[in-house]
């Protein structure tokens, strides 16, 4: 199409220039020469002997074609050093570091305001709210805690398994045991789902705050099922990092906390506050949460920061050149 369009103004060009360069003389003397640009153009296209020995004509004096008529103007891309490649990661990661701690001082400037949200009617709202889900709250996690009973036997026995077999074994049951308590959270999401519907409320019929509950309560424990598959605190020949009994069931137990807090606060409480109360007191009541749950991971940090690095560096030995001297899980 482009090219078309190269040679109908080729072609307009010529044939103006062929009309207006006639002689005054001739130009009065024969009123045929004397016609418009546009229909010397017009007879060139409707004659087909005539556009064909114009595009030869054309062709013969060289017209370009579209691929080499592109000439590239952009220098081709430099080979960087690698000293420039780490100048230019350094350079995005200290970006990324201002842009990020510049948007949580906007944050923490713009909490005043947004705690302002808070009325005081937000305690009454979640104790009714808390007392319409009280038995499907008790049903759900009294299923949760006896399957989980029977759970905790089974990965023990799968510990003990895996440490009289190989990494193929190991794997298998790992594999195991996170199914395994997966159907256990889905089988107590099923009897919370099974008592709202049968036994709350008219039969076959289900509030939304149940199904908030529920939902909440399944994303929260599948959650909690990843922090168990990576600290597996009762079984500790499937636990995945080189981390002792005591420190597994520390470390599962406070993120179990938080993902808890971080859970059911904006899945659950969050969304009954902006249905029942206001907008604005959901939102404060999300930024009480992100306080909440930054302020005890900062306590977590620094209460168990030397634990940590004695942990990360290993025991050492007197003897610096000895190989024992590595690091030791």
């Amino acid at each position: 199409m482009l090219r078309f369009l190269a040679q109908f103004l080729v072609a307009l060009f010529l044939t103006v220039t062929a009309a207006t360069a006639q002689e005054p003389g001739q130009s009065a003397a024969d009123p045929a020469l004397a016609r418009s640009s546009v229909e010397l153009l017009i007879d060139v296209i409707e004659d087909d002997a005539a556009r064909t020995e114009l595009v030869e004509r054309l062709r013969a004096a060289g017209l370009p074609d579209e691929a080499e008529s592109v000439v590239p103007t952009d220098p081709p891309p430099e080979d960087l050093s690698f000293g420039r490649r780490v100048a230019l990661v350094t350079q995005a990661a200290a970006e990324d570091f201002a842009d990020w701690t510049t948007s949580l001082a906007r944050q923490i400037a713009r909490a005043p305001a947004v705690l302002d949200g808070l009325s005081g009617g937000e305690a009454a709202v979640l104790i009714d709210a808390l007392a319409e889900l009280a038995l499907v709250i008790a049903g759900t996690v009294a299923a949760f805690l006896v399957l989980r009973g029977f759970g905790k036997t089974l990965y023990a026995r799968m510990s003990r398994s895996a440490r009289d077999g190989g990494l193929a074994r190991t794997i298998l049951l790992f594999l195991a045991s996170a199914v395994t308590d997966a159907m256990i959270v889905l089988i107590a999401w099923a009897a919370g789902y099974a008592l709202a519907i049968l036994a709350l409320g008219e039969f076959g019929q289900i509030g939304i705050r149940q199904t908030l509950y529920l939902n909440a309560f399944l994303l929260v424990e599948m959650a909690k099922v990843a922090v168990r598959l990576v600290l597996s605190p009762s079984a500790t020949a499937l636990r995945p990092l080189p981390i002792p009994d005591r420190a597994a069931s520390y470390l599962s137990t406070r993120i179990n906390l938080i993902v808890g807090i971080v859970g059911y606060g904006q899945l659950l409480i969050v969304p009954i506050l902006n249905s029942n109360v206001s907008f604005a007191a959901g939102r404060a009541t999300s930024a009480l949460i992100a306080m909440a749950v930054l302020m005890l991971a900062i306590g977590l940090v620094l209460r168990n920061r030397r634990t940590v690095s004695d942990w990360l560096l290993g025991p050492q030995t007197e003897d610096a050149t000895s190989p024992k001297g590595a690091l030791a899980y």
